[in-house]
């Protein structure tokens, strides 16, 4: 229990580093949220690019993390726009290569296994066809 209350102060640290503490002017409505906290340390928003510093993270996961922890749910990138960000190009691209390559095979096995049972049906054929009456 003690662990979990811990890791949610680190995480609601690192993301009021970066969004600030969310406030009316940022996340209209917050303050009439459940769980909001009034007396929580006013922060203010670092930059993103500052908070990655010395990272290996580039300029465009950056984008794709800001877009995500938007505070308001208006602001935040839906999941299929986080899906298609150009972050995952690279990504995307060589999945669908993969795909396309595993699709490949499939169709060169079909065609082989058909291959392989014409032959075989062309041998149960002549084995089992049936006598013809003279």
């Amino acid at each position: 229990m003690l662990y979990n209350v811990v890791i949610e102060n680190i995480e609601t640290q690192f993301l009021q580093k970066g969004t600030g503490t969310p406030n009316e002017s940022i996340w209209p409505g917050v303050s009439k949220l459940r769980d909001f906290k009034p007396n929580f340390p006013n922060w203010k928003a670092q930059s993103w690019t500052d908070v990655f510093r010395g990272s290996n993270l580039d300029s465009g996961g950056i984008n794709l993390i800001e877009r995500m922890l938007m505070y308001s749910p208006n602001k935040r990138i839906t999941a299929k726009e986080a899906l298609l960000h150009p972050w995952f190009d690279d990504i995307r691209e060589s999945m669908l290569r993969k795909l396309e390559k595993s699709k490949s095979m499939r169709v060169n096995d079909n065609k082989e296994n058909d291959t392989v049972m014409s032959n075989s049906n062309k041998k149960r054929e002549s084995h089992h066809s049936p006598m013809q009456i003279k």
